[in-house]
């Protein structure tokens, strides 16, 4: 069965008004003498896609850490909760305040995630494990005010 072109519009003109977002699992922030660092992300990655006069364009944020953030607090039933900024790395120098707060509580090693962009909470997540947490916090995609970069996708032979 073929498409009519009015199907066929009308399918790019919806992939045009959705974003689609994508999930990233990042790596560890492996940095010499400092272990306790080790349950944290190296970076965390927000990505978008949305088709665009049939091209696929991409927009991504990238969150760095800020390693003079860290803070280690005991609680009050003797278990940690270490916790790191991550700033936005294309509005970091304008301060307009993009940035990710992550939590990792050693009670039950889960983590909590708490995404500020333009100075407002976008979400506040908590998670039992690593890959699950990273799943959630970063398939929420891409924020409208949020400071990011956008570009074509380099494949010519993906249009929707």
């Amino acid at each position: 069965m073929t498409m009519t072109q009015e199907q066929e519009n009308r399918i790019k003109e919806i992939a045009k008004e959705r974003r689609t977002a994508f999930a990233y699992i990042p790596r560890q922030l492996l940095v010499d003498q400092k272990p306790e660092y080790a349950v944290f992300p190296l970076n965390v990655l927000f990505a978008a896609y949305r088709n665009e006069n049939d091209k696929i364009i991409q927009g991504h944020a990238l969150y760095e850490p800020d390693l003079s953030s860290y803070d280690e607090q005991v609680l009050d039933d003797n278990s940690q909760q270490r916790a790191m900024m991550y700033w936005n790395k294309y509005n970091r120098a304008t301060k307009k305040n993009d940035f990710l707060a992550i939590m990792w509580f050693s009670r039950d090693s889960s983590y909590r995630g708490v995404k500020i962009v333009g100075g407002q909470t976008v979400f506040d997540i908590r998670e039992l494990d690593w890959e699950t947490f990273f799943i959630h916090l970063t398939s929420k995609g891409l924020y409208n005010s949020e400071a990011c970069m956008f570009g074509p996708v380099n494949n010519e032979n993906e249009k929707l």
